[in-house]
């Protein structure tokens, strides 16, 4: 019994020896040694001659993968990964095998995450080279692997509208909002598209969530007023925009609001208080081109023509290109009985827009006034038959 025993060990011994001394590919080996060491290149192309040899073991893959993703080559880091995951499916769905994958003498080189960006990455890659449709693999595995991060989603909507299909893009940005409804730049783009395709009452409810989450920032209640506006409760649009003027903080968005206030107050007819407001958002820093058409329009209507020419001056001037502008300047100069100054700015309204009968009837006017009467019947001559068309 005892000599049995003896035989027994220098077998155990052997095939312990045998087992632990089992030949292993020496770039697996080198890959990790050049991704400790930092020595990316290197580590490239150890890790792509371990994958040559060794194409059907998902390690060598995933190492690649790393590699590649350590010199931000993204679309090629996101194949390698996508190799792995084909060879062995499992990894998708277990993170301590992938994490065990990439661990070197218990220290841990890559994760979960790391994957998940890499393929992030990838899509937006795709995205921006105006090829969206080579990134939904990306995207779909990147869903597959974290289902619950909400970055994945974020960069799915944006492949989608690249993509045109808006029903899509809603569909998974409303994921990422029910995921996280706390992050403004989700709550926004849910807005934008559920805008797109039309869905107001919906928008207007998510707009209202977002000024209850961030009761000092400027998107929910520009969002809600829109809609407020489309239904037609300019009520409770100006209601909305007072609640933003009071709650924000930023100087600039509330002179925004301010501006937004003086316009539903002037479609009101409340042109007094619209002036008020107009002014203060001036005051406060607003100097966009449409401050001052707007600010003309309410001093037209108060007869106030001084005031409205340069107002629609300032416009003109920002805007040159817009015959709206000089239509209204026109019509300025017209009732403080400037009339060539009037004409003057008819005719760039129309070398902007020759056949619009407003602007030509304005012209005809302009021209009777300054006892040009046969110019002006000849105009309403042209005037008749555009009409009739």
């Amino acid at each position: 019994m005892h000599k049995k025993k003896l035989t027994l060990i220098p077998l155990i011994s052997m095939f312990f020896l045998l087992t632990q001394c089992a030949p292993t590919n020496p770039h697996k080996r080198s890959t990790k040694i050049y991704i400790q060491q930092n020595n990316i290149q290197k580590a490239i192309l150890s890790a792509k001659k371990w994958a040559e040899e060794e194409p059907n073991k998902p390690d060598a893959w995933m190492w690649l993968g790393l590699a590649y993703s350590k010199n931000k080559q993204w679309i090629d880091a996101a194949n390698a990964f996508l190799k792995g995951f084909e060879i062995d499916p499992t990894l998708k769905k277990d993170p301590k095998k992938i994490e065990k994958i990439f661990s070197i003498a218990g220290q841990k080189w890559a994760d979960v995450s790391v994957i998940v960006g890499v393929l992030n990455n990838a899509t937006i890659v795709c995205i921006n080279k105006k090829e969206p449709s080579k990134g939904k693999k990306y995207f779909e595995t990147a869903k597959e692997i974290a289902p619950d991060d909400p970055n994945v989603y974020k960069i799915g909507y944006n492949l989608f509208v690249s993509l045109k299909d808006y029903e899509k893009a809603e569909k998974t940005i409303e994921k990422a909002y029910s995921i996280n409804s706390k992050d403004i730049k989700i709550a926004e783009s849910y807005l934008k598209i559920l805008l797109t395709n039309e869905k107001y009452e919906k928008a207007l409810k998510i707009s209202k969530e977002l000024i209850k989450n961030f009761p000092d920032k400027f998107i929910g209640y520009d969002f809600a007023h829109q809609l407020l506006i489309l239904k037609g409760d300019t009520n409770a649009a100006l209601k909305i925009i007072e609640d933003g003027i009071k709650n924000i903080k930023s100087e600039k968005e509330k002179a925004e609001l301010l501006y937004k206030k003086g316009v539903i107050l002037h479609t009101k007819g409340q042109n007094d208080e619209a002036l008020k407001a107009l002014i203060e958002a001036k005051n406060k820093g607003l100097d966009k081109a449409e401050l001052y058409l707007i600010l003309g329009s309410v001093y037209t209507a108060k007869n106030d023509y001084n005031e409205a020419i340069k107002s629609f001056e300032e416009y003109t001037n920002k805007k040159p290109e817009d015959p709206v502008g000089w239509r209204a300047l026109s019509e300025a100069y017209f009732e403080n009985k400037k009339y060539k100054e009037a004409l003057v700015a008819i005719d760039k309204a129309l070398s902007l827009k020759p056949d619009e009968t407003d602007y030509l009837i304005m012209k005809a006017k302009i021209l009777d006034k300054l006892g040009k009467r046969r110019e002006a019947r000849k105009l309403y001559k042209k005037i008749k038959k555009l009409m009739k068309k």
